[in-house]
C-alpha cells in the first residue's frame, strides 16, 4: 500500500501523519529538501519555493519520487499544489503519479481560518501567507489537483476534516480508511 496524504500548508497534515501510529510516514518535501541541500545548497524547504526554478524543482521531485516508490506499506505526507513564483504547480505530476503508483489519495481540508491560526504560529520557522483569500484559493486548487490525480492515476480520492480541535477524530477517520486499502 502506497497513499498520499496531502493538504495546503498549515492545514494540519503533518499533524495527522504524526498520529498514525503502526503506519509508516515519509515526508515527500523531507526527501526533496535533504537533496537541494546536497545540490543546491538549499538552506531551508521555504528557500526550494522561492530559489530553484521549475525544471530544477521537477528534477528534485522525480528523485524524491523515485526514492519512495521503492519503499512498501508506506503513507507520504506531501501537497497536491505548491505556490511556486506565483503560480501553482503541481506536488502529484502525472511523472511522480506514475513513478510512485499510489493506491489512494486522502486531501485534509480546514476552515481557512483555522489554517491562517496555524500558519501564524509557525510565522518565526516557515513564510506564508496569512491572507484569508490565498489559503481558500490554495485550498480549492488543491481539490481540482486531487480531481486530476486521482483521473490520472485511476485511484480513489478521499477528503477529510480537521475540524479544530478535534485532531484525533481526524486521525482515526484517516485510519479508518487506510485499513480499508
Amino acid at each position: 500500500m502506497r497513499v498520499a496524504i496531502t493538504g495546503v500548508p498549515g492545514v494540519g497534515k503533518t499533524s495527522v501523519c504524526r498520529g498514525l501510529q503502526g503506519f509508516a510516514v515519509v515526508n515527500f518535501g523531507d526527501f526533496m529538501f535533504e537533496i537541494a541541500k546536497e545540490t543546491f545548497n538549499i538552506k531551508n524547504r521555504d528557500e526550494m519555493r522561492k530559489k530553484l526554478s521549475v525544471s530544477d524543482y521537477v528534477r528534485l521531485q522525480k528523485i524524491a519520487g523515485r526514492r519512495i516508490s521503492e519503499m512498501e506499506n508506506v503513507v507520504v505526507d506531501t501537497h497536491c499544489s505548491v505556490e511556486l513564483h506565483g503560480g501553482y504547480y503541481p506536488g502529484l505530476p502525472s511523472h511522480l503519479l506514475k513513478t510512485m503508483k499510489l493506491d489512494a489519495l486522502i486531501v485534509i481540508e480546514a476552515d481557512v481560518r483555522d489554517i491562517v491560526e496555524r500558519r501564524k504560529k509557525d510565522a518565526g520557522i516557515r513564510q506564508r501567507s496569512l491572507d484569508e483569500e490565498d489559503v481558500r484559493r490554495h485550498q480549492e486548487m488543491n481539490r481540482y489537483y486531487a480531481a486530476a490525480c486521482s483521473e490520472l492515476s485511476g485511484v480513489p480520492v478521499f477528503f477529510v476534516k480537521n475540524r479544530h480541535g478535534k485532531l484525533e477524530e481526524t486521525i482515526e477517520e484517516v485510519k479508518k480508511i487506510l485499513n480499508r486499502l
